[in-house]
Order: structure tokens, then C-alpha cells, then sequence
């Protein structure tokens, strides 16, 4: 004779976890804010060296520490945010007047195009990059993230906005950008 108990457990709560991104000495580049991976593995940021020059940083997860990337510090001041190829691979990054990619983890750094002044881009999945050059430019531009020519992206915006700060959609054909007046949505269909 035998007897069979069954006990019902409920699965335990899931306990909120944090991982520190802690700048290597002391303190983030203010002009930037960090960038995550698309995987979700790594982030980059900029921050000052044992020496005070801010550097941009990688810090995959699985590390115990961020290392600088052999990108130059911007000669002319200005930091802007680097975002993410699709697969995590690359960044392309705003720096001295130019658009340019950076193949992690060592390289190279190469140039794409001009971006006197710019405000933000985003890649797509068809390695399509769309970036704002310059400030007041009433068009985003496309550039192809091997190289090329860039191209002006025509969209039908209310006039006098000048889109910045682009991001596609998950399904890499549809972006949004923002302006003063508001956020719209754009294609790169035609």
C-alpha cells in the first residue's frame, strides 16, 4: 500500500536584478547618455580616462570591466550618442563634422559622410543609416552603412519641422523623428 502526496508550489517571485554600469573613473560624459546593445549584451558610452579625455567605452556584460575603443576624443567638443548596427557588430558614431562607423570591437573607424551639426540616426536591418547632418536641415539623409553616397529621404512633414533624432521601427522600413512641433512618422518607401 502506498500513498502519493502532491504538493503545489508556485513559482518563486522574480527578484528585480541591477547591474552596475559604473564609468572607469568616477563619472559619465554629461553630453550623452549610455546606448544599450540591441541584444541587450553590452552598452557604450563616452566618459573621461585616467587622464581626464573623455573616451567612448564598451562594457559587454559578461565583462567585468569597460574598455576604451580606439575612437578619438572630438576635436571640436561636441559628443553625440552613437547608436547600434541591428546586430550589434558596429556603431556608427557623429564625430568631427562626419558620419562615421566603427567596427567593434577594434575597428576601423571609417568616414560615411558629412554631418556638420548633427542630431541623431538610427540603422536598419537592410544596413540602411538614416541621420540628421546638420541642425535646421529640413530633410533626414540616408546613407548605405558600408559607404556611399548619402541621399536626402524625402518625407511628408509639415512644413517649417525639422526632423532630428530618428528611430526605426522594428520592421526596419518605418522611422520615427521628432522636431520642436512634435513626432511624426516617415518611411523610407517613396
Amino acid at each position: 500500500v502506498g500513498l502519493a502526496v502532491g504538493v503545489s508550489r508556485r513559482p518563486p517571485e522574480p527578484v528585480p536584478r541591477f547591474l552596475a554600469v559604473d564609468p572607469p573613473h568616477g563619472h559619465f560624459a554629461l553630453a550623452a547618455a549610455p546606448v544599450l546593445s540591441p541584444d541587450g549584451q553590452s552598452v557604450v558610452f563616452w566618459a573621461p580616462d585616467e587622464h581626464g579625455i573623455t573616451r567612448l567605452w564598451l562594457r559587454q556584460f559578461a565583462a567585468p570591466t569597460a574598455v576604451a575603443l580606439a575612437v578619438p576624443t572630438p576635436t571640436d567638443g561636441v559628443i553625440e550618442r552613437p547608436f547600434f548596427a541591428p546586430d550589434g557588430r558596429a556603431l556608427a558614431l557623429f564625430l568631427d563634422e562626419k558620419l562615421r562607423r566603427y567596427d567593434l570591437p577594434n575597428g576601423p573607424l571609417r568616414v560615411l559622410a558629412d554631418a556638420p551639426n548633427a542630431l541623431g540616426g538610427t540603422w536598419s536591418a537592410d544596413d540602411t543609416i538614416v541621420y540628421q547632418p546638420a541642425f535646421g536641415e529640413p530633410t533626414l539623409y540616408r546613407v548605405p552603412a558600408a559607404g556611399g553616397q548619402a541621399q536626402p529621404l524625402p518625407l511628408a512633414l509639415p512644413d517649417a519641422v525639422s526632423p532630428t533624432y530618428p528611430q526605426f521601427l522594428p520592421d526596419g522600413r518605418r522611422l520615427l523623428v521628432s522636431s520642436a512641433t512634435g513626432t511624426y512618422l516617415g518611411s523610407l518607401e517613396e
